[in-house]
């Protein structure tokens, strides 16, 4: 019974660091986007400077930032595979151990964003579809969502 125990806690712990690390990586891509976005302002003022170059090279970061920002929320939370480790793949896990059902609280106003997010990720982060829809996600929504 104690190396049960063990395995379960074991894989809970897993589990937990692995959606933990997750979600560290989203808050250091947004605190990343935020600085840039404080950055930008601060050198306009100095745009005959810096105009073309500094402004290519943040953009190109701040685009790689988003689409990590995107895919890392999408692995957290809209993740389909069974294999997949979710907040409710967790919650799923802990439901027989705990007897208890861990409620995951998304407003509705999400929803939208979600299903924006799942064909994101579909046609342009996990595959480079030949035809995709125009699609584009707020940063403050992505942010929302997180």
């Amino acid at each position: 019974m104690n190396k049960m125990c063990a395995a379960i806690n074991e894989e809970y712990s897993q589990r937990y660091w692995n959606l933990f690390d997750l979600l560290q990586q989203a808050y250091m891509d947004r605190y990343l986007l935020e600085e840039i976005v404080n950055y930008t302002e601060d050198i306009k003022q100095y745009e005959g400077a810096y105009k073309t170059k500094a402004y290519s090279v943040l953009g190109h970061i701040s685009a790689l930032l988003k689409k990590d920002l995107c895919l890392v929320i999408w692995k957290v939370y809209c993740d389909l595979d069974p294999k997949a480790n979710t907040i409710h793949s967790l919650n799923r896990f802990l439901m027989p151990i705990t007897e208890k059902h861990y409620q995951t609280k998304i407003s509705r106003d999400i929803r939208p964003i979600e299903s924006t997010l799942k064909t994101m990720r579909k046609q342009w982060l996990a595959h480079n579809d030949h035809e995709q829809e125009d699609l584009s996600l707020k940063t403050t929504d992505l942010y929302r969502m997180l």
